[in-house]
């Protein structure tokens, strides 16, 4: 699920209540990249209370306006929906959304006094802020922006570039840019706004610069080893946690390796488990399944777990389907002591029987593998599922070490 997506897409003018449904609805199952879309159209009808005739044209239209891309058609098997990808950059020029337009001239006419025959200046200097007041009190004010739709503003760009020297001068700036860090915190929406922005507040322009540029990396790392918790945004910036970050030498132990790996290999396998680790995705069944359950009740389990399987970890499902994919230099260390499986072979086959236990992907070994590696088994343990579960235990536990410091 992104968030940042989502929020942004909340603030879009996409058209129609149906169209922000849906998009928002697609951005719960895409990265922070706008990646991994591949629910079925009778799921999204299900869950957005749309038609599938009315989701079909609005997946078409998204493509079609380069909103989505294509990434994988469906074969018509059961079970496989088109995959699709959002196009961030598309997503980033879509125009925020309108504010209720008033009625009548909010301005007077700008016609010169010696043409009309007034004695009296119809154009007051308060036009100019785009503040327009009345006797009675009320006043339309113009709304600060966090994302630009075509011209960007100037105070928009200014974060942008790293720029925040004049936001002491400039109020509007300051909130314009805490909106741009703490709607890309992962943790926005459970955290505190009203305490992250007071912790913004009391930075200096230089730190807040510092902190903007540096959250991204920062919530990279700190959720690179398997971590489930993030810091809040506000503890962030009290901690100052970026300098910690900045601290860290070329060689940090979550630093991305130049070098790509497939999840075969002792890296890659780590990642893979890692990813596994994570608790399962919520899941709910389509009409289809259902109404299959509901005539054939002794097909539940088998829907259930092919179900865990193709969308339980959609992050594990990802680097399969990546074949080749950079890790961190603590993953390349923590998977060191990972030995040599035969493919096919009866430890090979006892991982295969645990992977399936826990309803995780099983990645299908290419046609001349020999080898792959898993954590090691212990040796004197000589049932092998019961040595396979200790080793995913043990290496489960050697990725928790650390993970409540959550200091980068």
């Amino acid at each position: 699920m992104s968030i940042l997506i989502m929020s942004r897409l909340f603030r879009a003018q996409l058209g129609s209540s149906s169209r922000k449904m849906l998009a928002v609805r697609l951005a719960d199952f895409a990265d922070d990249n706008g990646k991994g879309i591949w629910p079925s159209v009778e799921t999204l009808a299900q869950e957005t209370e749309l038609s599938v005739r009315t989701v079909q044209r609005l997946l078409a239209d998204f493509v079609n306006e380069g909103l989505l891309i294509i990434v994988r058609k469906a074969t018509g098997r059961p079970g496989e929906a088109t995959r699709y990808d959002f196009d961030m950059r598309a997503i980033d020029r879509l125009p925020d959304a309108k504010q209720p337009e008033t009625t009548g001239d909010t301005m007077s006419p700008v016609t010169p006094a010696d043409q009309t025959g007034d004695t009296m200046t119809r154009v007051t200097p308060t036009t100019e802020t785009g503040d327009t007041d009345c006797g009675e009190g009320c006043h339309h004010v113009t709304r600060t922006v966090i994302e630009p739709s075509i011209e960007p503003s100037v105070e928009r760009d200014a974060p942008a570039r790293g720029n925040l020297g004049d936001e002491e001068e400039n109020p509007k700036a300051i909130e314009t840019a805490f909106k741009r860090f703490f709607l890309s915190w992962k943790t926005a929406i459970h955290d505190s706004e009203p305490d992250a922005r007071r912790e913004w507040g009391a930075l200096s322009p230089d730190e807040r610069a510092s902190a903007l540029a540096h959250s991204e990396s920062y919530q990279a790392v700190a959720l690179s080893t398997g971590r489930k918790y993030l810091c809040s945004a506000a503890k962030y910036l009290k901690e100052r946690r970026w300098v910690k970050l900045a601290e860290q030498s070329v060689q940090s132990p979550q630093t991305e390796t130049t070098e790509t790996f497939s999840v075969f290999s002792r890296a890659g396998r780590a990642l893979l488990m890692m990813k596994l680790f994570l608790p399962v995705r919520a899941l709910s069944l389509t009409l289809i399944e259902q109404n299959i359950i509901e005539n054939k009740p002794e097909k539940k389990d088998l829907i259930w777990r092919d179900k865990k399987e193709r969308q339980g970890w959609p992050e594990a499902v990802q680097l399969i389907e990546r074949k080749r994919f950079t890790v961190t230099n603590h993953i390349v260390e923590i998977s060191k002591d990972f030995e040599r499986v035969a493919v096919n072979g009866p430890v090979w086959e006892a991982w295969k029987r645990a992977y399936a236990e826990r309803c995780w992907p099983w990645p299908l070994a290419p046609e001349r593998l020999e080898f792959a590696q898993f954590p090691p088994i212990p040796a004197d343990v000589n049932d092998l599922d019961e040595a396979v579960s200790i080793a995913i235990d043990n290496f489960q536990t050697r990725l928790n070490e650390g993970r409540n410091d959550d200091a980068a």
